[in-house]
Formats: structure tokens, sequence, C-alpha cells
């Protein structure tokens, strides 16, 4: 990964490797993601929980696991 930018209730945000463990409900915002291959990849949920945790993203929603997939 090499970054990931979203926004929050305190406003946009972006993490980058190596970033300290972070936790954040993100509503109805962009999540936009660029992998190490230079792929970018952007989401948009009503609601999720983005969690960033080891160097490693997670991206958890109320989607079906028939709609979940994996980015990173």
């Amino acid at each position: 990964m090499e970054y990931v930018s979203s926004e929050n209730s305190s406003g946009k945000f972006d993490i980058l490797p190596h970033h300290a463990n972070f936790i954040s409900i993100i509503e109805d915002k962009e999540i936009i993601a660029k992998t190490a291959n230079g792929k970018v990849e952007t989401f948009k949920f009503l609601k999720a929980i983005m969690l960033f945790q080891d160097n490693s993203l997670k991206i958890y929603t109320d989607l079906s696991p028939s709609y979940s997939e994996s980015i990173l």
C-alpha cells in the first residue's frame, strides 16, 4: 500500500505505510487506496469502519459476504 485517503467527522486524513495504528468510522465518504503496484481503488459505503493495524488495512461494512472484496 502506498496510501489511503478518506474523511471522517474530524476532517480529511491520509495513511501512509508504517502509520501508527488507526481506527475510524467513515460515513458516506470515499475511501481511496493506492496499492504498491500502482492501482488506485475508490470505495464508498454508507457506513464503514476502517482499521489500519500492523501495516494492514481492513474495511468493515454492512455489506453481505457476496459483495465483500479484499483490496490490499
